[in-house]
């Protein structure tokens, strides 16, 4: 756990305390109070060792030391220049790497404050005023940094005294970090947990943006020390806003002591403890705490679920923008979703899981055992900035599933930064719920549904209800997905976000979105409202299964010269991106001396038998990542084949994708090796032209250089390997069209060769994040290239019904059939059994439609069930009216005999609209 820098916020005034102002401050003695440290620190760290490898309690940060002392026996009153009285104690505990003070009694009269701030007084909690803690009573205040506190004490106009008593002073050793000062500001300490971690604000948290303002940080008291934890605020059915926290009952407990009543009044809660960005030198969001809390209803670690609820002994003010978070105890294994939490008391981190959760049993390595099948287990995956796990200060944090509802807190796990795959055991909702019907202490739901509802599903909310939007619409049709939506039934919004599977894919004013590529797979469509003050309400939903293959692309009719339909088309056609490393832009890096600017390439390449699956397929575009006061040039070699091609118009900085003027067909039989050179560098001390990714390098594949295109080097190898170990950002675009190999080759470019780098040869790198890349790069996966989906034929359909099955090739179907009517085509394709979507129609005018064919006429005029029409093949809607103008039957396309047993009996009007623009109308009469 770090120390927050700037000051943080209990309810609060803020300000600065009134001898800054002046620098005759603690030039007393009578000030100063030493606090005995009569314990080793090693050997308590040795001890909490020990226990948390036993799981005997949860992560300790501090030891209380007793102490009494108040207004009246320490510290010293003083008055300033400016006639304030203030009362100011100094603090000192060696060696401490932060202090928090606890109050037997707490209380500030109306117009009194108290500010407590660290040594250099970078760090300041405060105004502690009366609306702090208006009932008086057992409190704490949050940590501060170093082994000194002073408190400042600014005497109210009328003169009431104040009550501070302080009982014990919590002695920071273990787990704290104090940062570094970077100029005027400090830092907390970030790093504090694995380094596998993810940020809460990256791109993971997006979706989640919600449900972290919920998740707070804990520091529990049991007993004589301190331990941290996670929690959430939870809705309740009454929404009534009473601020429930829901964490692990470990959390409660240190080996065989459960924290006293007294204890939990002096308990502290940090919200919004995070950092603003996605990187962990992002500044911190000033947090905001609240101290003290009751224990609602709890079920035990040993033989139950490990779950505790709390209430906060103080409302939740509406300006600390929370948000209750809600629930799902259904007992249904959530199919997806994320773990908000604070490991080892670090800022906010997410980690993301996207197989469904196992039921499971918690057994620890001291016997401890829960209830079976009363958790569940989830294995978190690698994401774009990290492989999220759980760790020691995890514990108590909530697991939500894909509807963003907490469906358990967490007891324990396996999981490491270098055991990603290991278990993360989460207490479900619904052993928390009621399961122990014979303990009451265990019934969550008398106060999580106090409406006595029986909902299994309730939603979260912030202190304002924010309305969604309502009657989302999906629409799949082509290969895009159409999505359209309602407006909120009250409130402004101010925009709307669409997610799609938890990924946010677009910000927008308007009420409709087009996905242009959805994926294959089930896939979750999610829309939000987003409102002025940045808040989003909770989603609407709909999900699509989209598994169908590509159709043919192209479809045309047109007529033979025997009058016959002859459909042609195009194969459909596949793309994928071929590159070898991380999908993370990370470094920058040069292959000349300072000062030299020799053009170079750099690339990367694959075996025959990595491309022989893209045999004769073609490539179509570059990716790549150029910088700025350089000039590119596109290489590709096979052979003796050589492509080039100058790239100009580039965007710098982000993923470019430049297409090439001629596809490059690739020899499946022959090494490939796709690069970009650098034909012109600026000789700036701060120029790199080529970017690489995070890294581990791909060696011989990934990491190539050349500076004649003929002789090729790698970047990790030689004496200083471990500092190039990464690749190079690019990537070919291969289409699945096929293209012919050229009967000559170019004598240019002779067979690639490949040595190591020699130890004298000098390579200039940075390490320079690219935090600006788009996201496109996310598909830049190290994958080998892979055979596109096989067409092995095609159906014909002819007005909606199939009419034959051809071969893959030729894509050309003549249908025998003559038609004396308009007729419709459409075209699947074949992917062995499976079978794509059809193309769009296609319509087909026979000869009879021309001018001079056959005139219109019914029969008979006096007809009971059926009416023939002759010259049918020029219809395209009839209509029949009565003779006062109602409309009682329309057919389009009606064919030869039209079906008539649905009118009633009497003299019709009949309307008929042919293909050419010309309407008739006919008399008949219904018997």
């Amino acid at each position: 756990m770090g120390i927050a820098t700037t000051a943080s916020a209990q309810i609060s005034e803020g300000g600065t305390p009134p001898s800054f102002r002046y620098q005759t401050t603690l030039r007393s003695k009578e000030a100063v109070t030493d606090i005995p440290v009569t314990f080793s620190v090693e050997d308590m760290k040795q001890v909490d060792r020990w226990q948390e490898s036993e799981g005997l309690a949860p992560l300790c940060v501090s030891t209380l030391i007793e102490v009494t002392l108040n207004p009246e026996n320490s510290g010293k009153w003083s008055i300033l220049p400016d006639g304030q009285e203030i009362w100011q104690l100094e603090l000192r505990a060696d060696g401490a790497i932060a202090l928090m003070l606890y109050y037997s009694d707490f209380y500030i009269p109306e117009g009194g404050k108290l500010f407590l701030y660290n040594a250099e007084k970078t760090q300041i909690l405060g105004a502690y005023t009366h609306a702090t803690h208006p009932s008086g009573g057992r409190f704490a205040t949050e940590f501060v940094a170093g082994d000194v506190v002073t408190l400042e004490y600014v005497k109210s106009p009328e003169g009431q005294m104040p009550r501070i008593e302080i009982e014990a002073v919590g002695y920071g050793y273990n787990h704290l970090s104090v940062p570094e000062q970077g100029g005027v500001q400090l830092r907390r300490g970030a790093k504090s947990s694995g380094p596998c971690e993810v940020n809460i604000n990256c791109e993971e948290g997006d979706a989640w943006q919600n449900q972290k303002k919920g998740v707070c940080h804990t520091v529990q008291r049991i007993g004589t020390k301190s331990y941290i934890c996670t929690g959430s605020l939870v809705n309740n059915t009454a929404q009534d806003l009473k601020p429930y926290v829901l964490t692990a009952m470990h959390c409660s407990t240190e080996k065989n002591t459960v924290a006293s009543d007294e204890d939990l009044k002096q308990w502290v809660f940090y919200f919004h403890l995070e950092q603003s960005g996605c990187s962990t030198s992002s500044p911190a969001v000033g947090s905001k705490t609240l101290t003290g809390c009751k224990r609602m209803a709890y079920t035990l670690t040993n033989g139950q679920s490990d779950g505790l609820l709390l209430l906060l002994n103080t409302p939740v003010p509406e300006n600390y923008n929370v948000y209750y978070n809600g629930w799902d105890r259904s007992n249904q294994p959530p199919r997806s979703g994320v773990c908000i939490h604070h490991p080892r008391g670090d800022y906010k981190k997410i980690s993301t899981y996207s197989k469904p959760g196992t039921h499971n049993t918690f057994v620890s390595d001291n016997d401890l055992k829960g209830d079976r099948h009363a958790h569940w287990n989830v294995t978190f995956m690698k994401t774009r900035n990290g492989h999220g796990v759980t760790e020691d200060g995890s514990s108590g944090s909530p697991l939500f599933n894909t509807d963003k509802l907490i469906v358990g807190t967490l007891t324990g796990g396996s999981s490491t930064c270098a055991k990603p795959e290991g278990l993360n055991l989460y207490g479900k909702m619904s052993y928390h719920w009621n399961k122990y019907t014979d303990q009451p202490h265990s019934h969550m739901d008398q106060f999580l549904d106090p409406k006595k509802s029986g909902v299994e599903v309730l939603e979260g909310r912030y202190h304002t209800l924010l309305m969604p939007p309502s009657n989302l619409r999906s629409t799949y049709q082509t290969g895009t997905v159409a999505l359209a939506w309602d407006a909120p039934s009250s409130g402004i919004p101010q925009g709307y976000r669409v997610y799609r599977n938890n990924t946010k894919i677009e910000e927008t004013n308007a009420r409709s979105y087009i996905d242009r590529s959805p994926p294959a797979g089930t896939v979750m469509y999610a829309v939000t409202a987003v409102y002025a003050n940045g808040n989003e309400s909770s989603a609407i939903t709909s999900s699509l299964a989209l598994s169908e293959y590509k159709a043919p692309e192209h479809v045309k009719v047109t007529r033979t010269s025997a009058g016959k339909a002859a459909v042609v088309w195009d194969m459909p056609v596949y793309e994928q991106t071929m590159y070898w490393g991380g999908e993370n832009s990370k470094y920058e890096v040069n292959m000349n001396n300072e000062g030299e600017t020799r053009p170079f390439y750099f690339g990367q390449a694959w075996t025959t038998d990595e491309i022989m699956p893209l045999h004769l397929k073609t490539i179509t575009a570059v990716k790549f990542i150029p910088i700025q006061n350089n000039t590119y040039e596109i290489y590709i070699v096979q052979g003796n084949r050589s492509y080039r091609q100058k790239i100009v118009d580039v965007t710098y900085r982000r993923t470019n994708t430049i297409k090439l003027t001629t596809p490059f067909v690739i020899n499946g039989t022959q090494p490939l090796t796709v690069a970009i050179y650098v034909s012109e560098l600026s000789a700036s001390s701060t120029n790199y032209p080529a970017v690489c990714d995070q890294g581990p390098a791909i060696d011989g594949k990934g990491d190539l250089y050349s500076y004649d295109g003929k002789t090729w080097k790698t970047l990790h190898s030689g004496l200083d390997a471990h500092k190039f170990n990464f690749n190079f950002f690019i990537a070919a675009v291969v289409s699945s069209k096929s293209g012919e190999l050229p009967t000559t080759y170019s004598s240019e470019v002779s067979m690639p060769q490949l040595f190591s780098t020699s130890s004298t040869e000098t390579v200039r790198v940075r390490k320079a994040q690219i935090a600006d890349i788009k996201l496109d790069t996310v598909l830049m996966r190290s994958l080998q290239p892979y055979a596109f989906p096989q067409v092995t034929g095609y159906h014909i359909y002819r007005d909606k019904v199939k009419i034959a099955t051809v071969s893959a090739a030729p894509t050309r179907y003549i249908d025998p059939m003559t038609h004396l009517k308009p007729v419709y085509y459409q075209v699947s394709a074949l992917y062995g059994n499976a079978e794509s979507v059809w193309s769009e129609a296609v319509e087909f005018i026979p000869m009879s439609n021309v001018p001079g064919a056959e005139d219109v006429t019914i029969y008979p005029t006096v007809f009971t069930e059926q009416l023939h029409l002759k010259g049918a093949e020029r219809v395209k809607r009839i209509e029949f009216y009565t003779v006062d103008g109602r409309l009682r039957l329309q057919a389009d396309r009606p064919g030869g005999v039209i079906d008539t047993h649905s009118l009633p009996s009497g003299m019709y009007l009949i309307r008929i609209y042919t293909i050419d623009g010309q309407t008739d109308v006919a008399r008949g009469v219904r018997k």
